[in-house]
């Protein structure tokens, strides 16, 4: 199945609040962004492993509700997807295409980690979502974040990542 067949859904949180996109509703988003929404504050940023924390904290430091951090794996299909509430920071696993369901089994084994827990939500279309809330502490989210991009996707501290997000504040000189 190709990731652009699918019709775009906003998928919210158990209490209906946050929009978590996909990296496919992402792109249409920033589309969007650039041609009608100019005010919108869309940033992409490379770096490696070791600037998970800076960009994390940023999410905590936005003060839209609706923000949002992907972490990109430079030449993979692979990515985390981050919001935060007053509670805790949700890295979101949307189950939609093949390579996705493929880890299923590995995100649900390492959201039973230390400060984790996990529950299943569905996108207005039925497509599946596993969300892991982590901590609302930026370092201890960043060595989640990192222990995931190793552990489920096999990223070296030297990969390319890229960090794009929504409504988050400028990355810090």
């Amino acid at each position: 199945m190709r990731l652009w067949a699918r019709r775009p859904q906003l998928k919210r949180d158990s209490l209906g609040g946050n929009v978590t996109l996909t990296v496919r509703q992402w792109v249409l988003a920033f589309a969007f962004a650039l041609t009608a929404c100019t005010s919108r504050t869309m940033s992409t940023n490379a770096g490696t492993v070791a600037d998970v924390e800076r960009h994390i904290r940023r999410l905590l430091e936005a003060t839209d509700p609706h923000a949002f951090l992907v972490i990109s794996v430079a030449g993979s299909p692979h990515f985390l997807q981050f919001s935060a509430s007053s509670a805790a920071i949700e890295l979101d696993f949307p189950l939609v295409t093949a390579e996705q369901q493929a880890h299923e089994k590995a995100i649900r084994q390492f959201c039973r980690g230390p400060d984790m827990s996990l529950r299943e939500s569905s996108g207005s279309d039925g497509s599946r979502f596993l969300d892991c809330n982590l901590p609302r502490d930026a370092h201890r989210a960043a060595e989640i974040a990192r222990q995931a991009l190793r552990d489920l996707f096999g990223v070296a501290d030297s990969a390319r990542l890229t960090f794009a997000g929504d409504l988050l504040p400028p990355v810090a000189a």
